[in-house]
């Protein structure tokens, strides 16, 4: 598998047109609106949906492979790491 490098995040956010967060599910919707729209069945170009089929793999991957914290924060939490020793040494 190649690497994911910024680059091609770069490219495939451009050619789905999608910002710099985004859902699992948020891709999958706009690859769909896409699709539809650029499909070559409806007039669309062959090139086009490669590039975005490509897009969506690689921004999916991306997604996939990234750690995403299942731990439970709030603000406070923050605050008690930053600075909890400071107020419990007073």
């Amino acid at each position: 598998m190649e690497d994911i490098t910024r680059e091609r995040i770069e490219w495939a956010k451009d050619i789905l047109g999608i910002g710099d967060v985004v859902t699992y599910n948020e891709v999958v919707q706009q690859w769909r609106r896409l699709v539809k729209k650029l499909h070559p069945d409806v007039g669309g170009d062959d090139k086009k949906i490669r590039d975005v089929n490509e897009a969506k793999n690689i921004i999916l991957r991306f997604i996939r492979n990234c750690p995403c914290s299942l731990e439970a924060k709030d603000g406070s939490d923050w605050w008690d790491r930053r600075f909890g020793k400071l107020w419990k040494e007073k």
